[in-house]
């Protein structure tokens, strides 16, 4: 879902960003039709999207420049794959709320502009669940649940497309 927003919104704002997804438990065939039908309602449309598992080689061969979690779980596991990911490895609101707070826009790329964000962050402090940092799954819940993540999610992606330094000419990172 987060995947189809960003790509949507930072087209939107003419970033030239490649954007690619992979879960932590990718084990379905295709996207769940209540997320297709809750995220379409926020313009993007995954009904062609195929899950697909996150492994140490999608990290290194797709760049990773960022790395954006739902849940301090998921970012745990990004970084046993690759402790190199850790510097730009985030939950979705943590790196909001970093970028509310600290983010500088006028960062020389999107790389350097995560590592600064996460430079203050102590791992240990990330080894348990925070209702502050995660996003639950709404998978096979009611299609409520649905609508009600995927609002959340376009709510967050929108702050995310605004603050960081997105780049808009040239090649893609």
């Amino acid at each position: 879902m987060v995947e189809g927003l960003l790509r949507h919104h930072l087209a939107d704002r003419g970033a030239l960003v490649d954007v690619t997804s992979a879960g932590v438990r990718a084990s379905e065939p295709a996207v769940d039709p209540h997320a297709v039908r809750a995220i379409a309602t926020f313009g993007p449309d995954l009904a062609a999207h195929g899950p697909r598992q996150l492994t140490r080689d999608i990290i290194e061969r797709d760049g990773a420049d960022l790395v954006i979690a739902m849940t301090r779980d998921h970012l745990r596991n990004v970084v046993a794959l690759d402790r190199r990911a850790w510097p730009r490895t985030f939950t979705l609101r943590e790196l909001v709320r970093r970028a509310s707070a600290d983010g500088d826009p006028s960062a020389p790329d999107l790389r350097s502009w995560a590592e600064a964000l996460g430079s203050s962050r102590v791992a240990r402090e990330m080894m348990t669940s925070d209702p502050a940092d995660d996003i639950d799954d709404p998978h096979g819940l009611a299609y409520s649940r649905y609508t009600d993540t995927a609002q959340e999610l376009d709510a967050q992606v929108r702050v995310l497309v605004a603050l960081a330094p997105w780049p808009t000419s040239g090649p893609l990172p």
